[in-house]
Parts: C-alpha cells; structure tokens; sequence
C-alpha cells in the first residue's frame, strides 16, 4: 500500500518541481465545474500579495488546491487570522502556512522609514536587522502572532488536526525553505 504523503510534503515536492521547471500542474475546464460546487483545499496560506509569490505556482498546485489569503508583508491582520480560521474550521485544511519571500518590498519599507505607519508599522523588526534577517523574523513572528491570536488555530495543532509552518521562497532560485514547524506527533489518526 502507497503512503500518502503529508500536506507539507506535498507542497514540497510541488516546489522542487517549480525549481526544477518541472511543473504538472493545470487548470481544465472541466476542473473548474467540479471546483464550482466545492473545494476541499490542501493547505491555507497567509502570504505577501507581491506579484512574483503567487502560491498555486510556486507549490505546482491546481487551482482549489490552496485557500490563499494575501497582504503585503504576510502579516496576520485581524482579517487574515478569521480568514485562516475559516479555512480551518469549515474548509477542515490540515495545513496552515506563513510564507514570506526574499527581496520583500514590504520589509523594505518598514526597515527604511523612521515611522512607518499603517500596514508597514505592524511589520515584525528584529534590533539592527539586515533585509534577510528581518523577512526571516517577520515570518516566524507573524506565526506566533496567528497562534497568540487564535485559540481555534492553537486547537486544532492540540487535536492533531492541524499543521502549522512558516518559511521563506527565495524568488531568484524559487526555492521555499521551511522555518518553523508545529505538529502534535503520534495522534494516533
């Protein structure tokens, strides 16, 4: 009997073949008539809403695959968190991930300017950062933010339902490399 690989993996493995220009995936008419009634996504993705980290192509997936939910900055805005706890607890995806990316124009911002305000001020800044170091603690502080936030997210992680991730896509290579990971082990499912 074939293992099915986990959600994760499967994102995975759906990037190495973006890398390699290997992708499968697509979207045929008569995809999107079975879509039309339901989806049952893969995963739920809190990413930047920058043009170059679109989700569906850099995990290979077809469309209804990932509930995609994006801002400038990935950051996890009250709307974000409820979007994401939607996608939990009626979408049922056992997957949840941050994702940043390299060359944020976001970060940028929010590092160059004295005061940032609106979106750019909510940005997670490590002391004396560099561009790298603050996309990389952006992310993983986004994540905290998501599981100090939403006990129906933490929950879920408990009951063994829920994966919850956050890494960065390196935009020149394509590359998306994993963070920090949070699963219950063994639940017995």
């Amino acid at each position: 009997m074939t293992e099915i690989p986990s959600p994760i993996d499967q994102l995975l493995a759906g990037n190495k073949r973006y890398v390699e220009g290997k992708t499968t995936s697509s979207n045929k008419p008569g995809h999107r008539h079975e879509l039309s009634e339901a989806h049952a996504p893969l995963a739920a993705i809190l990413c930047c809403s920058d043009a170059r980290v679109v989700p569906e192509i850099v995990f290979d997936q077809p469309l209804g695959s990932l509930f995609t939910c994006s801002v400038a900055g990935n950051i996890p805005t009250t709307e974000m968190i409820e979007s994401l706890e939607y996608a939990v607890s009626f979408l049922n995806v056992p997957l949840l991930v941050v994702m940043g990316h390299s060359s944020c124009g976001a970060v940028t911002e929010a590092l160059l300017s004295e005061y940032p305000s609106g979106l750019f001020s909510q940005i997670a800044l490590p002391p004396d950062p560099n561009l790298q170091e603050a996309i990389i603690y952006n992310t993983k502080e986004s994540l905290k933010t998501i599981l100090d936030r939403s006990p129906l997210i933490l929950d879920s992680i408990e009951s063994g339902d829920l994966t919850v991730t956050s890494g960065v896509q390196d935009i020149a290579s394509g590359k998306f490399t994993v963070l920090d990971c949070y699963q219950v082990h063994d639940q017995g499912k």
